[in-house]
């Protein structure tokens, strides 16, 4: 019974958000990162929409890239860290994402990941309504 209940709360969600944290090899500068994320966007079969934004600051860069289905945001710690966040509005391959996230942040050792669904039973209310 519960495992129904799961099932039909994820169809209903409103959104599905990916977070991962992770130690990394090193930080990457800012033209890696201006060139990876509309590459890793398209990579996991999402639309970038518009240049990918990246701010610089001592403990390593923040930065995001806005997309068609929502968006994806990380924030470096102390030169040594980095969180990230993939917020899509439609379904995606997590295992990938995790694999490329993973990869293109050089992370070491296991991140912590995490996914969240985001508005759960506000779709079915939203088309009632």
């Amino acid at each position: 019974m519960t495992g129904r209940r799961i099932s039909l709360e994820l169809q209903d969600a409103l959104g599905h958000m990916l977070l991962l944290d992770g130690w990394v090899s090193r930080v990457l500068s800012e033209h890696e990162l201006l060139d990876l994320l509309p590459r890793l966007i398209r990579g996991i079969k999402m639309t970038p929409i518009g240049p990918p934004v990246v701010h610089p600051h001592p403990w390593g860069p923040s930065g995001y890239q806005m997309m068609g289905e929502s968006h994806f945001a990380f924030d470096y710690f102390y030169q040594k860290a980095v969180t990230m966040e993939l917020f899509s509005c439609q379904e995606f391959d997590r295992t990938q994402a995790v694999a490329m996230l993973r990869e293109a942040f050089l992370i070491q050792g296991e991140p912590v990941v995490r996914f969240v669904e985001r508005g759960v039973g506000m779709k079915r209310k939203a088309l009632v309504s």
